[in-house]
């Protein structure tokens, strides 16, 4: 505005110097005296001539004044964006020496404005750095972004970013302004923002995005590789037992193990849960490094001071051979996966069009099964329980036993299983429990000897709403006693939900209902929850069963820690008399198992029930 002001008052001016000039010149040439009879007194004479020279005289000294008004407005507005600039501003001569720093600069460095000017810009940065190229760029007028590290007077590292301008006086480049802005935040973020979008957070790992990923740039590329995907058996079971913060580093232990064998041989990444992925290059592969890869798993690993084995299942599918298609190739190395961990687990199986066809077989078989428990097709069988000091018949356990149409007998560990994964397991178990209640409430009618008869019980049934009400309805409707049932619960069961598990088992216990911990010893159980829990009876898993000849310890401190505590102990697997003579030995009384009985229809049980009351052993 002020600028615009003077700039009108020079026009003024101007046109009062040149209308001037005429006047001068008439004044000179002509007799204003003879003409006009004017005379000039004094020294009027000199008004023609004054008045041009003195608005001349202004219009001479007026850009003076508008060029150091500006001068002045150009200079405090520059050393105000140098000063009170927020980023660190400096300059530098064409050698690259500091000529001048703003207090943000200062911040920035830790050093001092009289340390800075004249020092090298170049020695506080990194030193890979091209100084010339850039240097020759700056006096092109080319304006460069850098972004580097400079090196504090306390040796820290910060991360900048340098926009550089030149300073240009009379046409030529004296030096060049920067401009450094800190971005260790911003890299931060970004490295953040790239983790979480490629890295698993627990592990470290690739996640499913990023090896996604590499997958398509294999193909691409033409690569020949396998797809290995890994599940840990058991690790549901481990989780479920310790929580799921001794999960996470039972995870991380598995995830340094994994990156050791891979090396650089091949890639490694994790899919979520206990699912890792493996991509190794055929021509990295060698002979035998799949059951390397296994072995490996077989030995344990050490987490927080505990020594646990989740072995490893593993299923391969192979690019190009199996499918060009990688959406196909992960689900073809998920069936090779899932048939080798119904083959057993631990090992490994490469997909076959075979697996395919069983993969929807299973499709439909879950179908029947949901078909199977509503029309009532599933049957108990029974195994009676015998004490083997007196050879008396004290029990049996009931079991959910299922012959299909066109399959035949399906095993248990197939569709139990099979029914917890798709949400029918209560329903199989209260079935199972109304048709236990009445074969017993049948028998005492025809005047039998009844013996207590257990029933498997699984989390999802035991913590029902309706479970409760449901087992005292059908107790009062069958007019059973609840002694005549005993429920066996898995110990993981109560580790994971202890407090809820234990007032549920104890509502159960006054209905007359005994608990037994099924699988005892296979679950990591301490001291802390068998003292504590509302239980009756401890099962010796059969896998101590079939060692105890050899190896009677474990047997022994079970059925030890059991009398101590109170409570009953039953053996179950009991195959020949040598297992029958070492638990004899050690105090176990009752047991179960092929060398008594294999389970039973109910109709032969109830047979048994006629024609044998005691046995010799």
């Amino acid at each position: 505005m002020v600028k615009k002001s003077w700039l009108n008052i020079g026009a003024i001016l101007c046109g009062v110097s040149i209308s001037g000039i005429p006047y001068l010149l008439l004044t000179s040439l002509l007799d204003f005296k003879g003409v006009l009879q004017y005379e000039y007194k004094g020294y009027t004479y000199l008004l023609p001539f004054l008045y041009p020279m003195l608005s001349n005289f202004l219009l001479m000294i007026l850009p003076d004044i508008i060029s150091d008004r500006m001068l002045s407005t150009t200079t405090v507005k520059y050393k105000s964006l140098f000063s009170h600039n927020p980023n660190a501003v400096f300059s530098v001569d064409l050698k690259g020496k500091i000529m001048d720093v703003n207090k943000e600069t200062l911040k920035l460095v830790g050093y001092t404005r009289e340390e800075l000017i004249g020092k090298e810009l170049f020695s506080l940065l990194q030193p890979n750095l091209d100084k010339q190229t850039i240097i020759k760029k700056v006096k092109s007028g080319s304006i460069e972004d850098v972004e580097t590290v400079i090196v504090t007077k306390d040796q820290r590292a910060v991360d900048i970013k340098i926009t550089t301008m030149r300073i240009v006086i009379n046409n030529e480049t004296i030096g060049y302004y920067g401009i450094a802005k800190d971005i260790t935040e911003d890299k931060k973020a970004k490295q953040m923002i790239h983790r979480l979008a490629f890295y698993d957070e627990l592990t470290g790992l690739y996640n499913r995005r990023k090896l996604i990923e590499i997958l398509n740039e294999w193909a691409a590329n033409g690569e020949e590789f396998h797809l290995l995907l890994l599940d840990f058996d058991r690790f549901k079971r481990i989780n479920d037992s310790f929580g799921h913060s001794f999960g996470d580093q039972l995870l991380k232990e598995i995830s340094i193990k994994l990156k050791h064998f891979t090396e650089k041989k091949g890639v490694v990444g994790r899919l979520g849960g206990d699912e890792f992925l493996i991509m190794l290059p055929l021509k990295e592969t060698q002979e035998g490094y799949l059951e390397e890869l296994v072995d490996c798993f077989r030995k344990p690993l050490n987490v927080e001071g505990v020594d646990v084995i989740s072995t490893a299942s593993i299923g391969i599918s192979t690019h190009p051979h199996h499918s060009t298609n990688l959406t196909e190739l992960v689900k073809y190395a998920d069936i090779a996966m899932y048939h080798t961990k119904e083959n057993g687990s631990n090992g490994y199986s490469f997909f076959s069009e075979s697996m395919l066809e069983n993969k929807f077989k299973n499709i439909a078989i879950e179908n029947e099964l949901r078909y199977a428990i509503d029309h009532n097709h599933i049957s108990v069988y029974l195994q009676p329980k015998y004490n083997m000091v007196s050879g008396e018949l004290i029990g049996a356990e009931s079991l959910a036993r299922w012959k299909h149409s066109t399959h035949g007998m399906i095993a248990p560990n197939v569709f139990i299983p099979l029914a917890e994964e798709i949400g029918e397991i209560d329903r199989l178990e209260k079935k199972m429990i109304k048709e236990v209640c009445g074969l017993l409430s049948t028998w005492i009618k025809k005047g039998k000897k009844i013996h207590q008869t257990s029933i498997n019980i699984s989390l999802p049934t035991l913590l029902h709403d309706g479970f409760i009400p449901f087992v005292s309805h059908t107790l009062i409707e069958n007019q059973l006693n609840g002694s005549f049932l005993e429920f066996e619960i898995t110990e993981r069961i109560v580790m994971k939900y202890e407090t809820e598990v234990n007032s549920r088992l104890q509502q159960l216990r006054n209905m007359g209902i005994e608990i037994s911990i099924d699988d005892f010893g296979t679950g990591y159980s301490s001291l802390s929850y068998l003292y504590k829990l509302e239980v009756d009876r401890l099962k010796i898993d059969k896998m101590f069963v079939d060692q105890c000849v050899e190896n009677s310890e474990v047997v022994s401190m079970i059925i030890s820690m059991a009398k101590a505590l109170g409570l009953q102990v039953i053996a179950e697997g009991v195959e020949d008399e040598n297992q029958i003579r070492i638990l004899k030995k050690l105090g176990c009384i009752e047991a179960q198992g092929f060398y008594f009985s294999r389970p039973v229809p109910h109709v032969e049980f109830q047979e048994l029930l006629e024609e044998y009351s005691t046995a010799d052993f």
